[in-house]
This record gives structure tokens, C-alpha cells and sequence, in this order.
């Protein structure tokens, strides 16, 4: 079995020195890899911030990605050019990429090259990405390609949860709320048509979870 696997978060430049990101570690995916490894051949797509990558193993491929722009174009030409079983999309994408700094009275397009002043104040003009995720089945080769999406939510209603899951286009979500996220636990929750398929407590027990539905 073949699968796909992204991690950690995209870097979206201002100039040579600053970015945009955020605080994805890459440790759910990568703590996914090492359990499914022994299955199945991976090509693990990462990120350059991540503080965590599976083990090394013959049967782990290691792509590394930086932007939002980056990570598109290779996961388009893999999807493309490769058969894959499975993508676990588990990379925290930037919902926006940097257009241009405004600086005094001067703009640039993003990202300069070099390092802007820090003389003053400077404004950025973000764009709106779109959803890689809703582009993976027309990306791939094999149209019945099993897609496992990830959604982060910031809040207690658990109706409005229900929305922004059923807006994942995949065919299974793995949901996490920052509200249900401690040093001593990571609560993750798995979704099909909507429907919970089962609820965890952290990392390992989701890779867990993730074998028996993929090696059923």
C-alpha cells in the first residue's frame, strides 16, 4: 500500500529573513509513519520548521517542502506522476500567503529579497489560499484515492464543529479542538459522512486508530 503523508506547518515569506507561519511540530505525523511504516511505503512530505520526523527507514520517502506554493506543486506532480492508496493530509496550511509589504510610501511584492528596514512601520497585503485538500482527488492518478483530512476548531459549540468538519472534503477527518488540548492530553476525533467513528487521547492512540481503518 502506498500513502502520502504531509506534515508540519507552510512558511509564507515577507522577505529573505521573515515569515508567516505557525506552531504545527509535525509530531502527529510523524508519530503516524512510524506506526504505518512497517505496512506500507510512505512518502512523507515535510515541512523545514518541524521539530519532529519518524525515524529513518528504507521504506520512507523524505520530500521537503517551505510555502504554500511549494507544498501544491509537489503534492500536484506526486499525486500526478505516482499511484498513492492514501494521503493522511496532516500539514498545517496557511490559509493566506503574503501579496506585498507596504512600507512608507513604497510597496513591494512579497517576498522581498533581502531584508526591509526596521526603521518604521510596514503593512503586509494577504491572499486568500485555497483548500489544497479540495484539490487532491482532481491531482490524482488514482480517482479513488482515500483522502484523510485534519481540521482545527477554537471552539465549545459542538454544532458549529459539526459545520466546519462537514466542510472537509475527505473521507475521513481527524478533528481537534485547541479548547481539548493540554500537556497531558490531545484529544482527536474521528469523523466519516460527519458521523464520529471514534474519539482518542492522544498521538499514538490516533495512529492506532488510523492502522485498524486503513489495514482492516
Amino acid at each position: 500500500m502506498n500513502i502520502l503523508i504531509t506534515a508540519g506547518a507552510t512558511v509564507e515569506y515577507i522577505d529573505n529573513i521573515r515569515f508567516i507561519t505557525n506552531i504545527s511540530t509535525g509530531r502527529t505525523a510523524s508519530t503516524i509513519a512510524d506506526l504505518l511504516k512497517d505496512k506500507s511505503s510512505i512518502t512523507y512530505l515535510y515541512s523545514k520548521t518541524v521539530k519532529y520526523m519518524p525515524s529513518k527507514n528504507k521504506k520512507i520517502r523524505f520530500i521537503e517542502f517551505s510555502d504554500f506554493k511549494s507544498l501544491n506543486n509537489i503534492l500536484r506532480d506526486e499525486l500526478k506522476k505516482n499511484h498513492y492508496d492514501i494521503i493522511i493530509h496532516s500539514a498545517a496550511v496557511s490559509d493566506f500567503s503574503v501579496k506585498e509589504i507596504i512600507s512608507g510610501h513604497r510597496r513591494y511584492k512579497a517576498p522581498f529579497n533581502g531584508k526591509i528596514k526596521s526603521d518604521g512601520d510596514i503593512n503586509l497585503i494577504l491572499i486568500k489560499n485555497f483548500k489544497i485538500i479540495d484539490r487532491i482527488r482532481e491531482y490524482s492518478k488514482n480517482k479513488k484515492i482515500v483522502i484523510i483530512g485534519f481540521k482545527l476548531t477554537s471552539t465549545n459549540n459542538k454544532h458549529k464543529r459539526l459545520d466546519m468538519i462537514s466542510d472537509v472534503k475527505s473521507d475521513i477527518v481527524v478533528h481537534n479542538d485547541i479548547n481539548e488540548i493540554s500537556e497531558k492530553n490531545h484529544i482527536f476525533n474521528l469523523y466519516s459522512n460527519s458521523k464520529i467513528i471514534c474519539s482518542v487521547n492522544n498521538e499514538k492512540e490516533l495512529a492506532e486508530a488510523l492502522r485498524k481503518i486503513i489495514f482492516v
